[in-house]
């Protein structure tokens, strides 16, 4: 599918990792003029090592928390002016996206914060290319920061909080309130998007110290795609990044999840709500195992498209919605995560129709998939499904697609070259590694059922955290 004409050693870019993709002739059948995508990811290894007394899991907790609100506050003050979503996670804490199109010479930059890293891309003419590494090296290499600009940014990270969230019905419930409730780490089951005390709470030593650890070339992915010349972007690369010394990062904590053996259950009462709203999450398989490939496969044969199990027993069939969401890492896309992950469904639903009754339907629905294998008619729509959602991936904003999962699969596997082989992996599923995954993954003992209920008041006032029952 892709030629990956270059692989930089590590070493040169002290320990870090560059991909290098080009020329591609179809590449300029995409873009109207020769364009340049180059991404940085930087993962961000902020996990503290769990330590057994209970005293030491609280202080880790709170400076995790601490320092999830600092990645939000330096990607921003990298960057202005912004446009700007955060929240806390165990792995990557906060979602920061920005838009500046200010550079005449950029037809388009921007930046982002997902699970488990964070990037800053620019998309120009070829020519562009030395200045934009040159502004890459630069981010990496200082930040000057004052007290004045931190207030002002936290202040703008608060207010996003706030309306994205805080006073907005439904509050975001499919991933804050249901990963909070569905998880027993706490790396994984804290407030991710970011409680307002801890945005408040960053200081100036704390930004420092967090860009001086976590924003260095040992903890980062360099990919560049595009019409260039890959000895000319080697060079710019020695040039520009070859100098920067790799930071000491702290030990990862462990996140895995003890396998859920009963169903969780909680409720969220939402003032601002004016329907009831239900979300469901199960617990994926470990990624890159036969197991992994074939959920995505099932997600495709019940969510994905108007041809879904669920659409067709939800909307279709029952009229207890209008429309069925979800899916595999609803901040991202199936492939650019690492850690513990949910398969998950959620909507609003007519009142009229008890919970019990849709989470009935959703088990009929799963049902079938987990006694009796699928049939090869049934598999094969559903690999055309995921191969059309894959290549719409891979080209999204002009190609950013293919460099971030280039950038992803390097940071995660040490292998960008991973993007060629996630469809023969798909094709390696048969009807009966669908019954085998469905068995396991789609216990009802397996999954945490979250609802929201609609809480009508004359004055709304923020909605409370979900209550386990």
């Amino acid at each position: 599918m892709f030629e990956l004409l270059f692989k930089y050693p590590r070493e040169v870019f002290a320990k870090g990792r560059l991909v290098l993709l080009g020329p591609w002739p179809t590449w300029a059948l995409w873009l109207s003029i020769l364009a340049v995508t180059i991404v940085l990811g930087l993962i961000i290894r902020s996990r503290l090592q769990t330590a057994t007394p209970l005293v030491r899991r609280w202080r880790a907790g709170a400076i995790w928390l601490l320092q999830s609100a600092l990645a939000a506050l330096l990607l921003i003050l990298l960057w202005q002016p912004v446009i700007l979503i955060t929240r806390l996670k165990p792995q990557q804490d906060i979602i920061a996206v920005l838009i500046d199109d200010s550079r005449s010479m950029t037809i388009a930059e921007n930046g982002s914060t997902r699970l488990d890293y964070t990037n800053y891309y620019e998309t120009l003419p070829a020519e562009g290319l030395e200045t934009a590494l040159w502004l890459e090296s630069d981010r990496m290499r200082s930040l000057d920061v004052s007290a004045e600009n931190l207030k002002n940014q936290q202040n703008v990270v608060s207010e996003e909080v706030r309306s994205a969230v805080l006073n907005q019905p439904y509050g975001l419930f499919e991933w804050l309130d249901l990963w909070q409730n569905a998880n027993q780490n706490w790396f994984n089951a804290h407030n991710f998007y970011g409680d307002l005390k801890d945005i408040e709470a960053a200081t100036l030593p704390d930004v420092q110290t967090f860009f001086k650890t976590y924003y260095a070339p040992n903890n980062a992915a360099l990919a560049i795609v595009g019409d260039f010349d890959p000895a000319e972007a080697k060079k710019f690369v020695e040039k520009y990044f070859g100098a920067l010394k790799a930071s000491e990062l702290p030990a990862q904590p462990d996140l895995t999840e003890p396998r859920q053996e009963k169903e969780r259950r909680a409720t969220k009462n939402d003032a601002l709500a004016k329907r009831p709203a239900i979300a469901l999450g199960y617990h994926m398989p470990e990624r890159n195992t036969p197991e992994y490939y074939a959920m995505e496969l099932i997600d495709q044969m019940l969510i994905e498209g108007d041809d879904s199990v669920l659409h067709q027993e939800l909307v279709q069939k029952r009229g207890i919605t209008g429309n069925v969401n979800g899916g595999i890492n609803l901040l991202g896309n199936p492939w650019d995560y690492k850690g513990p992950m949910l398969f998950i469904t959620n909507f609003i639903y007519d009142p009229a129709t008890s919970p019990e009754t849709i989470v009935q339907a959703i088990d009929g629905a799963i049902e079938p998939l987990r006694t009796k294998a699928v049939d090869q008619k049934t598999l094969d729509r559903a690999m055309g499904k995921l191969r059309s959602d894959l290549y719409d991936t891979v080209g999204q904003f002009n190609g950013f697609g293919l460099v971030d999962l280039l950038a992803s699969f390097a940071l995660f596997d040490d292998d960008p070259g991973r993007v060629n082989s996630l469809v023969p992996e798909y094709q390696k599923v048969t009807p009966a590694l669908i019954q085998k995954t469905a068995q396991e993954y789609l216990r009802p003992e397996n999954r945490t059922v979250l609802l929201i209920q609609p809480q009508q008041q004359a004055s709304a006032a923020p909605a409370a955290p979900a209550k386990n029952q």
